[in-house]
This record gives structure tokens, C-alpha cells and sequence, in this order.
């Protein structure tokens, strides 16, 4: 596509390895993607795998594929839920100021009982990757009120925050049961990625897999997730908390798995690609930043009671549950093409066109 995921041209022919959202598109040119599961290197040392990697031009029309090095000491295979080593599985891959890039992972270490989230490094443009840090990881489930089936910290998403922090975003629901859904969970790092804070539920609760983070040039971070459905959520606080949830659908699975991605196309514009009940779909989504006093917010409008008369001296209060409930919806504007959200002091104004 070449306006921005509206129209897009025919099939082409491409390395059938590389199916997978872990990309990013090289400053030095050409798209980078490592594809998905790392394997031991026959008769390697402890540690030493390698993955699949593709390089695409600018363009897509040519590709050159090979693999990394990848080398991370503890990495063991994991047997719990299905046999793999550490994946590249979820987000985007990072290209710090200095070149050198950044790529969430997640598996087991030896010992581990559940899933870990980590983070490898590559100072190669991708040809290699070693161990960076430890995101997040705890063998016992640190909310048991929670409902869902607790399995660690898994599918991580990564994003460089406007003042040099990382922040992660990961899955932490097992197996997929009906209502049972775990949200995700927050990480933050300094501009280093080497520490990280103890991982909070997300605010409110997003649910509950596969998210992948975007940061716009206006400073607002946009998170893509599912199950049930498919959603985009934004914040302004560097991920601290979540508001105007654009939902394209919230069938829950078989029907729509949740399992979608989302690619910035523009200083404030993104893409998401995703199902619901029709079949897979591409949505562009512009987002602008509007400043809203936190002090003061007019609203106009008749409020009125079950028959429809009106109600005298009445008392308006925002609800504090935006987790479940319809209140993240989208007020249509006059084009039909562009939905805009209620004002929360300072925040994003988002127009979808499906």
C-alpha cells in the first residue's frame, strides 16, 4: 500500500518464513523482520540460537534472507503450553538513536516456571542479538483475585517513549476459557532498557492479548489488543493510563481470535489490520492532541429521564468503570467516515475510516 493501507496492490512473492509482526523499517533503508521462533545451533555452546531474518527494500519488490545469531545464556526450551524456544513473537523492533536495536522476547530460562518477558540487543543492524535484560518475571501469580489462568509474562510489545523511557506492555492469560480474561500487564524502563519496574495491570484493564504499542510524533502512545474482539486504546501518560477505546469489534473467539497488528504510517497516523465477523480488515486511524482544561469542561446538551422529560438541577458524574463497559464508544460526527471521543482533559481527538 502506498496511501496509507487505504487501497492495496496484488500479492507479492516473499520469504514464507518471515510471517511474523516483528519489523521495523531500517534508518540506513530497507525493512527488517525477524521471523518469529529461535532454534539451538547443532552442536552450539548453552545458549547459542539463531532465528530466521529477512531484509526487504523500500520497496518490497526484492529480499534477501539469512539468519542471526541469536545468544541468550539461560534460554531453555519451553514444554508447559507447546514446544518452542524464545520467540521474536509481538510489538516492533526498536532503532535506538545510536542504530542499535531493541527487540522484546519471551520463553523460559532454566528453572522458570512460568513465561519471562526479556529484552536482546543487536549493535549489527540485526545479523546478531544477545541478551539485554529481564522484563518481567514471576513464577507465582501476583493477582490471584484476578480471574484467567495465570502463565507469566508473554507476547511483549516495546515501545521508546518522547522522554527516553521504554515502556512494555505484555500478556498474561493462559489458556483461553470463556470470561476468563486477564488484562495486560505495564513495565516501565529508563533510557538504558537494563531495569525495570514491577509490572502493574493495566489502567484500566485491557484485555487481553497480542498488543502492540505505537508512539505517535504528537507524543500520544497507542496500544492495539484483543480477546475478545479487536481494539485500539491511547494514552498520555506514557502508558500509566488508557482512554477512548476504539473497538472494531468485540466478538469473542472463534469468531474473532484477536490477534491483530498495527504499523505508524505517518507522523499521527496508524493502521490496524485485524477480523471481525466479516473477515480481516485494514483500518486507518488518525490521531490529533487537543489540550483540554483539567480544571473546567463545558458540556451542553438536555438530560432527561425514562419517558423523556426533562430533569431539573441534575447532577452529571463521570463514571469511574471505563473496563467493560459501553462508555468508550465513539460519538459520531457529521462524516460518516470520522468518530470523535469525549473531552478528558488533555487528550487525543481520533478519527477511524474503515
Amino acid at each position: 500500500s502506498d496511501d496509507e493501507g487505504r487501497t492495496w496492490s496484488e500479492e507479492k512473492e516473499a520469504d514464507t518464513q518471515a510471517v511474523t509482526p516483528m519489523s521495523v523499517g531500517l534508518r540506513e533503508g530497507g525493512v527488517l523482520v525477524m521471523s518469529g521462533r529461535t532454534s539451538p545451533v547443532k552442536g552450539g555452546k548453552p545458549g547459542e540460537l539463531y532465528a530466521h531474518r529477512v531484509i526487504f527494500s523500500d520497496e518490497f519488490k526484492t529480499f534477501e534472507a539469512g539468519n542471526s545469531a541469536v545468544f541468550i545464556p539461560n534460554a531453555a526450551l519451553n514444554v508447559r503450553w507447546a514446544e518452542f524456544w524464545p520467540p521474536f513473537d509481538k510489538g516492533k523492533i526498536i532503532q535506538l538513536p545510536s542504530d542499535d536495536l531493541m527487540a522484546p522476547m519471551y520463553g523460559n530460562f532454566e528453572g522458570d516456571a512460568q513465561y519471562r518477558t526479556f529484552i536482546v540487543r543487536s549493535t549489527d543492524s540485526g545479523k546478531s542479538w544477545k541478551y539485554h535484560a529481564t522484563v518481567a518475571y514471576d513464577p507465582n501469580d501476583p493477582n490471584p483475585e484476578f480471574i484467567g489462568w495465570w502463565c507469566g509474562y508473554c507476547e511483549p510489545s516495546l515501545a521508546l517513549l518522547p522522554d527516553g523511557r521504554f515502556l512494555c506492555i505484555m500478556r498474561t492469560q493462559g489458556a483461553q476459557f470463556s470470561g476468563e480474561f486477564r488484562p495486560l500487564y505495564a513495565s516501565w524502563s529508563d533510557a538504558e532498557g537494563k531495569n525495570w519496574t514491577e509490572p502493574v495491570p493495566t489502567n484500566p484493564h485491557l484485555k487481553n492479548i497480542w498488543p502492540t504499542l505505537a508512539v505517535l510524533d504528537n507524543g500520544v502512545v497507542a496500544c492495539q489488543y484483543g480477546r475478545p474482539g479487536v481494539h485500539v486504546v491511547f494514552s498520555m501518560d506514557g502508558g500509566r493510563t488508557w482512554q477512548n477505546r476504539v473497538g472494531f469489534s468485540d466478538l469473542p473467539e472463534p469468531t474473532v481470535t484477536g490477534q491483530g497488528d498495527m504499523i505508524k504510517v505517518g507522523p499521527n497516523r496508524l493502521v490496524v489490520i485485524g477480523t471481525d465477523a466479516e473477515g480481516v480488515k485494514v483500518w486507518p486511524i488518525d490521531v490529533q492532541r487537543e489540550s483540554v482544561s483539567p480544571a473546567y469542561t463545558a458540556l451542553t446538551g438536555r438530560i432527561l429521564d425514562e419517558k423523556g422529560n426533562p430533569i431539573a438541577d441534575a447532577t452529571i458524574e463521570r463514571s469511574p468503570n471505563r473496563c467493560d463497559t459501553n462508555d468508550w464508544h465513539a460519538i459520531p460526527s457529521k462524516d460518516p467516515r470520522t468518530a470523535y471521543f469525549e473531552p478528558h482533559f488533555e487528550q487525543p481527538m481520533i478519527g477511524s475510516t474503515p
